[in-house]
């Protein structure tokens, strides 16, 4: 039987389980409200399937979040059979050494907020024009500076 081939949705991450077979990949939540919330921690637009999804263990510090890791690990190095691996309750992706160069995610920031900083930013650049540029609103000091 064959297994369908994972892939990481985290942008910029290249884990594939067919590249990187020894890999480890958690499912995403199915659950939409968790879903969502791991989809904007990771700066993936939401995904609106509800098929599986996965991240593999780079975005996770799998001795710390994995359930079982050391039995795991212990029967994976003795040959044995091992089990099927599982998050801790409320743990999310939090490394994204792929996105280097990027801030991280803010789960909280707004759209108001963006449009706020870019109104400001117009205000700034606006405020740093030439005071001697002719325009609608210093035509008057322009003539009185000249004479």
């Amino acid at each position: 039987m064959r297994t369908a081939r994972k892939y990481c949705i985290v942008p910029c991450c290249t884990a594939t389980s067919k590249r990187n077979p020894e890999k480890l990949f958690f499912q995403v939540p199915r659950d939409q409200k968790t879903r969502f919330k791991w989809c904007k921690i990771v700066r993936r637009n939401k995904i609106l399937w509800t098929g599986p999804a996965y991240i593999c263990e780079d975005h996770f510090e799998v001795e710390n979040d994995v359930e079982g890791w050391m039995r795991y690990r212990l029967l994976k190095e003795l040959g044995k059979k091992t089990f099927q691996l599982s998050l801790k309750q409320n743990v999310v992706p939090h490394k994204f050494d792929c996105q280097f160069g990027q801030k991280p995610s803010n789960f909280s920031t707004s759209k108001r907020t963006s449009l706020a900083s870019k109104k400001e930013e117009i205000k700034r650049k606006e405020q740093m024009k030439d005071p001697l540029e002719v325009g609608p609103s210093n035509e008057a000091s322009k003539s009185s500076f000249m004479s």
